[in-house]
């Protein structure tokens, strides 16, 4: 894999099962990998459900292959060196390893709202 079209800065996230102060279920994500990553958006579109506009995103993230990743995780990207606040935030819809050559993975992706949870 050429590593110049590998210019994004990404963390995959893990979910994890914490429990707060009165003992419920609270999912959160860890970052558990950083990786230089290439992202591609393919297709997007906007229709009204439920009286609001929606908006859908799909993506295409390439990255060295990593072995050990799931459609549980997602990914971070971090926008601009400077202002490192601006996060994007996808959920990993299928995880693909092009020719089993264990040379890339090919994470297909919704993009996600600003918190890191899906626009449902």
């Amino acid at each position: 894999m050429r590593s110049g079209p590998l210019r994004h800065r990404v963390w995959i996230q893990a979910r994890r099962e914490t429990q707060d102060a009165t003992g419920s279920v609270v999912w959160t994500f860890a970052d558990w990998l950083q990786r230089w990553a290439s992202i591609e958006p393919l297709m997007g579109r906007e229709y009204f459900a439920a009286s609001q506009v929606q908006s859908d995103v799909t993506t295409r993230i390439r990255l060295r292959y990593v072995e050990g990743l799931t459609p549980k995780m997602r990914v971070r990207h971090v926008r601009g060196a400077e202002s490192p606040t601006i996060d994007d935030f996808y959920e990993i819809e299928s995880v693909l390893v092009p020719n089993e050559g264990r040379r890339e993975t090919v994470l297909m992706c919704r993009k996600m709202d600003g918190e890191g949870w899906r626009n449902a």
